[in-house]
C-alpha cells in the first residue's frame, strides 16, 4: 500500500500485513502501482516546477533501486500487470493533447492515444507497436 497527503514530505510504502515501511519516497513522487508479485513499484515524479521532465520509474522492492527509468516529456499514465510475474506493461502519453484546443483538458489528456512498453523483469523493454487508447 502507497500513502501520501496532498503537499507531503513524503510518499511511504507499507506492507499490509504488519504495516511496516518498504519504502519511501520523496513528496512530489507518486506510486502509480505494483507488479502482480509484488516485488516492482512504479512511481512518477512530476516536475517541481513545468515544464520540467517527468520520471517515471519501475523501483524493485527488495534493493530499492531503479530497474527502469524514463525521463522526459512522456508519464506512465496506466500499466497493467503481468499474472505471476514482476512484468509491467505501460502505457506511456505526453501532454502534446494539451496544446490544441479542446472543450475539457482533462478528456482530451485521458483519450490521447500512448504508446505501449513492456517492462520485463530484467529493466529490458519492448515497444508495442502503433498507438493505443487505452482503457486500463
Amino acid at each position: 500500500m502507497a500513502e501520501s497527503s496532498g503537499g507531503a514530505a513524503s510518499t511511504v510504502v507499507r506492507q499490509v500485513k504488519g504495516w511496516r515501511t518498504v519504502l519511501r519516497f520523496d513528496g512530489n513522487v507518486r506510486v502509480s502501482g505494483f507488479s502482480d508479485d509484488n516485488s516492482r513499484v512504479l512511481t512518477v515524479r512530476e516536475p517541481l516546477e513545468p515544464p520540467g521532465s517527468i520520471r517515471s520509474e519501475i523501483i524493485d522492492r527488495s534493493s530499492k533501486r531503479a530497474v527502469w527509468t524514463n525521463d522526459g516529456y512522456e508519464e506512465a499514465i496506466s500499466f497493467v500487470a503481468r499474472t505471476g510475474t514482476a512484468d509491467l506493461v505501460l502505457a506511456l502519453r505526453g501532454p502534446a493533447m494539451l496544446a490544441i484546443a479542446c472543450p475539457a483538458a482533462d478528456i482530451c489528456w485521458r483519450f490521447s492515444n500512448s504508446r505501449l512498453l513492456v517492462v520485463r523483469q530484467d529493466g529490458s523493454t519492448s515497444e508495442v507497436a502503433g498507438r493505443y487508447l487505452t482503457d486500463w
